[in-house]
């Protein structure tokens, strides 16, 4: 794929598949990078609000790769 066709598939994506596929670290690392300030821990996971661009900061920057687009 190049980079135009996976961006166009990653604009595709509704920002609420954006979720919790494994354990979070409470680390705030999304917190911080989410450039529209987005994203607030909420008993012990980050919860996305509804201001997500889809820039994927979030999912990129988990050490621990908490954060994943959800499957249908």
């Amino acid at each position: 794929l190049s980079l135009k066709e996976v961006r166009k598939e990653m604009d595709a994506i509704d920002a609420s598949r954006i979720g919790m596929v494994s354990k979070c670290a409470e680390c705030g690392l999304c917190v911080g990078a989410c450039p529209t300030k987005n994203i607030i821990l909420n008993d012990h996971r980050p919860t996305l609000g509804p201001k997500c661009i889809k820039c994927f900061i979030c999912v990129e920057i988990c050490p621990n790769g908490a954060l994943g687009i959800l499957r249908k």
